[in-house]
Formats: C-alpha cells, sequence, structure tokens
C-alpha cells in the first residue's frame, strides 16, 4: 500500500497546493528516506526518492526546494551505492542540477547550486571505487551487460547533467568531465563513458547556444583529443607575426 501511494503521489506534486507537498508528501516519503539497508524496502527507498525529486522540481514548491535541496543531496549521496541503484542516483543528480539549474526560480537566489553539486560528484570520484557493482534487484536489466562502478556511474552522473548548466558553467565542465572519464579503470565502462558523452553532445540533448559552445570546445579548444586520448591539445589561437597573446601581458 506505501508502495502505491508513493508511485501515485510523484505524479500530483505538481498539481497540489503548496502546503499539500510539503507537509503530506515530504513527510511520508521521509519515512523511508533513511531505511537501514533492508533490502526488502529498496523500492519503497527509491519511490521516496522519486517523490521527493518531484516535490523540489515542481515550480511553487521553490522557496521549499532551496531549504531542502542540501539535505536531500546529502542523504542521496549517503545511500549510493549501498541502497540506491546506479539508474536511480544518475536520474536523481540529473534532476537536481536541473532544478537548480537557470531559468529555475532557485538559480535566482543560489547561481552557483548547480556547479556545487557537480564539485560534490567530482570530489567524491577521487576516492571511489572500481568494483562491480551488484545488480539492483528492483532494476530489470540484460545478464550481458557490463556491470557497472561506483565510479563510472559518478562520471555518467556528471554527463548526464551537462544539458542543463549555464553555459559560463558548461565550459568549465566539460574539460572536467572529460577527464574524468579517463579516471574510469574499467576500459569497458570507460567506453561506455565516452559513447554517453558523444551522445549528450551530438543528439540533442544540448539547445542550440550550448550545442554551439561544444562544437568550438570540440574543434579548437582540445575537446576531441581531451575526450579520446585524456590530453589537451587544443589548438593555439591564431595570432598575426609578432602579435602578444593574453598570457604575455605586462
Amino acid at each position: 500500500m506505501d508502495l502505491y501511494f508513493l508511485n501515485t503521489a510523484e505524479h500530483f506534486a505538481f498539481v497540489f497546493d503548496r502546503k499539500v507537498p510539503t507537509e503530506l508528501l515530504t513527510t511520508a516519503a521521509s519515512a523511508y528516506l533513511s531505511i537501514d539497508g533492508d533490502p526488502r524496502l529498496l523500492q519503497l527507498f527509491e519511490a521516496a526518492h522519486s517523490v521527493m525529486l518531484s516535490i523540489l522540481a515542481a515550480p511553487q514548491n521553490s522557496d521549499f526546494a532551496l531549504s531542502q535541496v542540501g539535505s536531500y543531496t546529502d542523504t542521496l549521496f549517503r545511500a549510493f551505492p549501498q541502497l540506491t541503484s546506479p539508474r536511480q542516483f544518475r536520474f536523481a543528480v540529473k534532476q537536481l542540477v536541473r532544478i537548480t539549474s537557470p531559468p529555475s526560480l532557485i538559480s535566482r537566489q543560489q547561481p552557483l547550486l548547480s556547479s556545487t553539486l557537480l564539485e560534490l560528484l567530482y570530489v567524491r570520484l577521487e576516492n571511489a571505487s572500481s568494483r562491480p557493482l551488484p545488480r539492483s534487484p528492483t532494476v530489470p536489466g540484460n545478464g550481458n551487460d557490463e556491470p557497472m562502478s561506483e565510479q563510472a556511474v559518478l562520471v555518467l552522473a556528471l554527463i548526464d547533467s551537462l544539458p542543463f548548466l549555464p553555459l559560463n558553467d558548461l565550459e568549465d565542465w566539460l574539460p572536467l568531465a572529460a577527464k574524468s572519464i579517463h579516471s574510469i579503470k574499467e576500459p569497458a565502462l570507460q567506453h561506455l563513458a565516452k559513447q554517453r558523452f558523444w551522445e549528450v553532445l551530438s543528439n540533442g540533448e544540448m539547445d542550440v547556444e550550448r550545442a554551439a559552445l561544444c562544437v568550438t570546445w570540440w574543434g579548437t579548444r582540445g575537446g576531441r583529443e581531451m575526450l579520446l586520448y585524456g590530453r589537451d591539445d587544443a589548438v593555439p589561437e591564431p595570432l598575426m607575426s609578432g602579435a602578444l597573446n593574453e598570457s604575455s601581458r605586462l
């Protein structure tokens, strides 16, 4: 019954009056956000995360979301990988970055919040395990799929979030995301991350302005070499003979 309630409530967070999600639904979901590793409750745990993400994403709950996004992010990061599947974790991080990026109301009050979330990912990646994670019993999958590692999931979550970043932040995070791919030790998972990075750049997930920035980064700022080979071979800025570039200013 609880699972049915949470799965249903997720779809009504956007239409309820502000008090209903923040009081009723949050109370119901919070009861399952701190379960102590009981595998029998994993479906309830993930359903509760979905409810919280719906509440935080609703425009009428922006003030509530601003006050809760920090504590929810802490809960999410502590739950992974023991209590949260790779799929759920990637989805949650992507949604948090989208919720905290323009044109959301939250981004007007905390413009650095989306980039801060990715910094948490990047810092955690330094000590992430490369061991394969056990397959989640709540997520159906092909038995031939490559087992994911904590390391790979963190990198994929970072890549998934790129289309929602403001332009200035995207310009900073493109090389960091490409660099992070080469920290994945398993060759098959590193290849998977490269494929996902290319998909994000080329399959329409970026809007026109972000796509133009990505094209410039890929072609003239060393993006291709950084992604494929892990090195920065940016094409030098064309200058007239005898000209001084910005780094040569007195």
